[in-house]
């Protein structure tokens, strides 16, 4: 376990519900959530599984009898790696003594002076309507959103680490994450004679989701009293620099019939366009059909409804593309 490893959340949820009239109701679901974490440098994400200062591979490359302090109370390093102390190599052919390497960065500069810290606010909602035109038969609409913002700050120093060479850096990136989704379908239940029991839907969806990212990395402190982005710097470069969107439609359909809650039988539609599928590859086609059944049961087990006994059923299918968020 890592030091200086935080997380907080916030989060407000709200639901509501209403039914304006018998056969008419609405609704929404609204849930807003903060979130603030904040970790040194792991070295244990993509692009830092081998990274020199990840604090995960440090005290397997640092010798263990070298301190992270000097006897005056100051830090042990020289220049960019963690001080030799006492540890010296003799050049047995001069004899010449020089100080002999002990470890790459000294970690507990690292975790004094650099920062990683990510903030991030998301809103998810939906509202719906539902109508039941007759018995039965029901329409409903649902939209909802997903929105998500994340801010990335990270400083690291120009005194020993991964920021000595290019003499202190600080980056600062913000992204977006934009959803929207869209969904209206109707259904009919029926049954006849209490024997066959039938459930048609046909609906369709739309979504569309949007991505961008953009930032800064600024290098060279020019006043080392500034830990932060907006301080003093000499270079500034672009970073994390991003932009996405893709669009789904789809239709889909489906038909259930039981006969005395024994023999079942589906028959499911689907067909999907997304424009992140290859070009004349936009859109996926899939059907299904299922013909399970059950046995007949001990009258014990066959009284609780959350039990359930396929013993035999049969598919017949072709499948396609699976659209990707």
């Amino acid at each position: 376990m890592l030091k200086q490893n935080t997380f907080d959340r916030t989060q407000l949820r709200v639901n509501l519900d209403q039914k304006v009239f018998k056969n008419f109701s609405i609704g929404t679901n609204i849930n807003f959530t903060n979130s603030n974490s904040g970790a040194p440098n792991t070295g244990s994400i993509p692009g830092q599984a081998f990274n020199t200062g990840g604090l995960g591979r440090l005290p397997l490359v640092t010798s263990p009898n070298v301190a992270p302090y000097l006897n005056d109370g100051s830090y042990n390093i020289a220049g960019a790696n963690i001080g030799t102390m006492a540890n010296i190599a003799v050049n047995p052919a001069t004899g010449v003594i020089s100080p002999l390497q002990s470890g790459f960065y000294n970690p507990v500069v690292i975790l004094d002076k650099d920062y990683f810290k990510s903030v991030g606010n998301e809103i998810q909602a939906n509202a719906y309507a539902k109508w039941e035109i007759i018995k039965g038969l029901t329409v409903k609409t649902l939209y909802g959103i997903d929105r998500l913002y994340i801010e990335n700050r990270s400083y690291q120093n120009p005194l020993n680490g991964d920021g000595f060479t290019p003499g202190g850096a600080a980056t600062n990136t913000f992204s977006t994450n934009d959803r929207w989704n869209w969904q209206n379908t109707i259904q009919y239940d029926f049954s006849l004679n209490q024997k066959h029991n039938f459930s048609a839907l046909v609906g369709g969806e739309q979504q569309y989701t949007k991505s961008t990212s953009w930032g800064a990395q600024r290098t060279g402190v020019g006043d080392p009293f500034f830990t932060v982005f907006e301080g003093n710097y000499t270079t500034i470069l672009p970073a994390n620099l991003g932009y996405t969107e893709n669009y789904l439609v789809s239709y889909f359909g489906r038909v259930n019939y039981d006969f005395g809650k024994k023999y079942f039988a589906t028959v499911n539609f689907r067909r999907d366009g997304y424009s992140a599928f290859a070009i004349n590859m936009e859109t996926s086609t899939e059907h299904l059909l299922a013909m399970p059944f059950q046995r007949k049961v001990s009258s014990k087990i066959r009284g609780r409804k959350h039990f359930q006994f396929p013993e035999n059923q049969r598919k017949l299918w072709t499948g396609g593309k699976q659209p990707g968020d």
